[in-house]
């Protein structure tokens, strides 16, 4: 074989994933072992290609339905290929085989609630009695679902702090046209008979972590539209990285990984959360903080400099 599993793993720290699809697609077919096309598939899935990451992983699929991490992976494509009923019977034997896989139960979980299952698999058909309203917030953020899970983390933990009877019941992510993320829905079940309480707390709430113009929706129990409004004090950055027209060697002795990290430490207090899209021919990097001035500022330095933010784009998103 030409090609270690360290050299492998060592690229996939790096955030180098297209040299793993390079490396072990020269490899002839036949002489392809099960890890290999399990890694390849995971290097596909890296590059957002899942459709081909998914037609590879279930090539092996005798073999792979013992492997915990062969089932993460063919998740993993279903649930961003937006087919999350068929993704979670791969996350729960992924965690059902290794019980410490923290992202096997964490996309499980939001497998389930995005296909609206219970945790046994089959659709939801009773709703909390406690439940008295419903709210849905449309975050104007370009957030993964794993992002998304953290925003919905933050909110449970935010109302459980203050026992407000609110809890996260959902979410989903809307596409853009182009592949990438347009919106992303995070849904709230109420438990306190208050309209006007809940009115001014999710406001509140979704002006100081949502980015402008998200909108904040509160239906009642039977799911008829009681009000709506324009949330959100955040403002967005969109740092668009350019994949295919710098030199070779800037691809080689650059990491994208190091743009996150630097921009994010640079960013410092007016930094609250991130998103990325990895597109064609271009990464998106998509930052969401107080200020699209001030973050700009702070990083404007760092991408003058840095070889792999030559020709990339800025654009405010929010």
């Amino acid at each position: 074989m030409s090609i270690t599993i360290e050299q492998i793993e060592q690229w996939h720290a790096d955030d180098k994933h297209q040299k793993i699809v390079d490396a072990i697609s020269a490899i002839p077919e036949n002489e392809r072992d099960f890890t290999l096309i399990s890694l390849l598939g995971r290097a596909l899935n890296n590059l957002d290609r899942e459709s081909e990451a998914l037609e590879l992983l279930l090539s092996v699929k005798d073999v792979g339905a013992a492997d915990a991490l062969w089932n993460f992976r063919v998740g993993y494509s279903y649930y961003y290929l937006g087919k999350d009923a068929e993704a979670v019977p791969y996350f729960e034997r992924a965690a059902l085989l290794d019980d410490t896989d923290k992202d096997a139960k964490m996309f499980l979980r939001m497998a389930l609630r995005d296909a609206g299952m219970t945790e046994s698999g089959a659709e939801e058909e009773v709703e909390d009695p406690a439940i008295i309203a419903h709210a849905t917030l449309t975050l104007n953020a370009k957030l993964q679902p794993a992002e998304r899970a953290k925003i919905e983390d933050h909110i449970d933990e935010l109302f459980k702090q203050q026992d407000e009877g609110c809890y996260v019941d959902g979410g989903g992510t809307l596409m853009a046209p182009d592949g990438g993320v347009q919106s992303c829905d995070i849904e709230l079940a109420l438990t306190r008979d208050d309209e006007q309480y809940w009115i001014n707390t999710l406001r509140y709430c979704a002006n100081n972590i949502a980015p402008k113009d998200s909108k904040l929706f509160l239906y009642d129990k039977d799911g008829e539209l009681l009000k709506e409004a324009v949330v959100g004090k955040l403002e967005g950055l969109a740092l668009y990285i350019n994949g295919t027209d710098l030199p070779d060697e800037v691809y080689k002795t650059c990491d994208i990984n190091h743009v996150v990290d630097e921009t994010i430490r640079l960013m410092d207090d007016v930094f609250y959360f991130f998103g990325h899209w990895r597109g064609p021919t271009e990464t998106a990097l998509y930052y969401y903080g107080t200020s699209f001035g001030a973050m700009y500022t702070a990083i404007r330095g760092f991408i003058d400099e840095y070889p792999l933010c030559a020709q990339c784009r800025i654009e405010q998103v929010a």
